[in-house]
């Protein structure tokens, strides 16, 4: 469940003045009441029913965190619900995703608020030192087409296998000793190459030497040097599924992985600084273990695991049996997140990866029951991946959407203005039901779907016959609607959101 949020010291204090602070001459007889003739003009002016200010400060440009939420610049916790884009970069010689504009904006009329957008380390510096920067330029042509749509994006630093010396895609071939390229010999599945003696070497050289790893630093400052302020970007994913070399794969994270984490945040945060750097671990959460973090001093860091039940990632059917599994595996990403943050419930938690392949007859089960419970713990996602005929592709050979995405994209609020404090999603009921704390002047942003359901409701909890008016909001897909608080908000309250949609 998600952590229970306390009303703060603020909230409370703001709330007593309110009540308690007022003119101090309030007492004393009003100096126009009388026998005077010419008027009582203070007696007769229309009350102010402007509400008082929220009680909170909203946190300025950008996105950032607060507890285990990410905000964006009007206070609102913002969840991220998306698809990577896209799987197929691996194997393009240009490494960039298939979608143009149009297919970025019919990814939004799904229902999903955001993307994992892949980047290389080789496609950015294909020369040692040197920049691309025609490659740079056309992933900013992709960042203005997501813009364009509503999509919010976190910039995924991609690779598998280490690099392209292994024939695989992340560092280029220079970042490596070609000695261990050409001893390499590679096997199936695809992932056993991970064992490789000269895959694990190159990850040795890239986390132990200082100048290779400077160039890694220098791709991603000159990624968000460029973009860490463009209005689509969330944030920086600093490595997908990092190896851990010939390291002990429990003190990997705290020895090795963590400490160049940091450098990375702090270089970016040097150019980016209203952005979240999403920190990640080796993907062995997804069998439940718990990547062993300590505190992190900077600010504006979450935490993106992924999750895969081993059961499934290569074709099984999803069995009732692994939902145990499952509460396992996530549970241990709670663990990690908390470590990360000093304390639970820790950093914000996204799930920068999730999925399956898309032709077990049981992958709604499965999804149902992944979405489920990311919902009641306040996680964001991103289904992996946004391709075209595919094994885990949402869309068949024409680029039409198969139906899982209706479960990815399920009514969810994407945006609300104070933290949550419980959420629960019922697909059998066709419900979601949440409560937060109104705690900023900002409006609430929901997915009701594009057949609006047959409940939309926002209101206090103390007064549910008070509901906020919800309405489509103006130039964004059909289904897209907005709460603005009503003059009679009641700053520093719960509020509970309840969605229901027809069983059709």
């Amino acid at each position: 469940m998600l952590p229970t949020i306390r009303s703060t010291c603020r909230l409370l204090l703001a709330t007593a003045v309110a009540a308690g602070c007022g003119d101090p001459d309030a007492g004393s007889a009003d100096p126009l009441d009388g026998a005077d003739t010419a008027g009582d003009v203070a007696d007769t002016e229309v009350p102010d029913t402007t509400p008082p200010p929220a009680p909170l400060t909203p946190p300025g440009p950008g996105f950032h965190t607060a507890g285990p939420w990410i905000q964006d610049a009007a206070g609102r916790t913002v969840l991220l619900h998306g698809a990577n884009v896209a799987q197929s970069t691996k194997y393009t010689p240009d490494r960039l995703p298939w979608q143009g504009p149009e297919d970025f904006a019919s990814l939004a009329a799904t229902g999903l608020n955001s993307v994992r957008l892949l980047v290389h380390w080789a496609a950015i510096m294909p020369t040692e030192g040197e920049l691309d920067g025609a490659w740079l330029d056309a992933l900013g042509d992709r960042l203005d087409w997501a813009h364009a749509a509503g999509l919010l994006v976190v910039l995924d630093m991609h690779q598998d296998i280490f690099g392209e010396g292994f024939g695989d895609n992340g560092a280029p071939a220079w970042a490596c000793d070609q000695a261990q390229y050409d001893a390499y010999e590679p096997k199936s599945p695809w992932f056993l190459n991970y064992l490789s003696p000269q895959v694990a070497a190159c990850f040795d050289n890239l986390y132990g030497d200082d100048a290779v790893f400077s160039y890694l630093v220098d791709a991603w400052v000159a990624v968000a040097a460029r973009y860490g302020d463009h209005p689509a970007v969330v944030g920086f994913d600093l490595l997908n599924e990092p190896h851990q070399g010939t390291a002990d794969l429990t003190d990997f994270v705290p020895d090795v992985w963590q400490p160049r984490q940091e450098q990375l945040a702090a270089a970016l945060r040097a150019v980016a600084p209203d952005r979240v750097v999403f920190f990640g671990a080796p993907p062995y959460q997804s069998l439940g273990l718990v990547a062993e973090f300590t505190p992190t001093p900077g600010p504006d860091i979450a935490f993106a695991p992924h999750y895969y039940h081993p059961g499934v990632h290569d074709g099984g059917e999803y069995q009732l049996a692994y939902a145990d599994d499952i509460d396992h595996a996530l549970g241990a990403m709670a663990e990690s997140a908390a470590l990360l943050g000093g304390g639970a419930p820790g950093v914000p938690t996204w799930v920068g990866e999730m999925g399956g392949p898309t032709a077990i007859g049981t992958m709604d089960l499965y999804l149902g029951a992944l979405v489920t419970r990311f919902a009641a713990r306040g996680w964001g996602f991103a289904w992996y991946s946004d391709d075209k005929d595919s094994d885990f592709g949402l869309r068949d050979a024409d680029g039409a959407f198969l139906p899982i995405v209706d479960l990815l994209a399920h009514p969810y609020p994407r945006r609300v203005p104070g933290p949550f404090v419980d959420a629960e999603l019922d697909l059998d009921a066709r419900r979601y039901r949440a409560t937060f704390t109104w705690s900023y002047d900002a409006p609430v942003e929901l997915w009701v779907g594009a057949d609006a359901p047959v409940t939309v409701a926002v209101a206090p909890v103390a007064s549910p016959d008070a509901p906020v008016p919800c309405a489509q909001a103006e130039d964004a897909p059909t289904g897209a609607w907005t709460c603005p608080p009503a003059t009679a908000i009641s700053w520093g309250d719960n509020y509970s959101i309840i969605l229901e949609w027809n069983n059709d």
